[in-house]
């Protein structure tokens, strides 16, 4: 495959309990790669946790992406083509507060679009 190219671009994100990025479909190929990329402050609640999904329920397990103001990636591999959402949690509990951020999704997938997936739970609150 060659490099990964940016399907959803950086987004500023909120939550207080959790939120699902936007959806993805990714095709042309059978083994593909999914990249977030996030960023976002320690407070409150700390790191967040990133569970892939893709219609019919979860990839894998939840993966930890520190939460220190850097920007860090995470990386799915040999993912099958079809649609992606990506639920993000807080690695503590808000207590009421809102965790921001930013994040994009990129793929290495021949074919790849943004695409409206209606499953997973809520949105994500996006804001300029």
């Amino acid at each position: 495959m060659s490099g990964f190219r940016t399907i959803v671009g950086f987004t500023k994100f909120r939550f207080t309990k959790e939120g699902w990025t936007r959806g993805v479909e990714i095709r042309g190929a059978p083994a593909l790669h999914l990249r977030i990329t996030l960023s976002s402050p320690h407070d409150p609640g700390g790191d967040i946790q990133a569970q892939l999904h893709r219609l019919g329920g979860p990839v894998g397990g939840p993966v930890v992406l520190p939460a220190d103001g850097a920007s860090h990636d995470h990386t799915w591999s040999n993912l099958s083509p079809g649609m992606y959402k990506v639920a993000l949690t807080s690695a503590t509990p808000l207590q009421g507060h809102a965790k921001t951020g930013t994040y994009a999704l990129s793929s290495d997938a021949p074919e790849a679009d943004e695409a409206l997936a209606s499953f997973g739970g809520p949105d994500l609150e996006e804001f300029e």
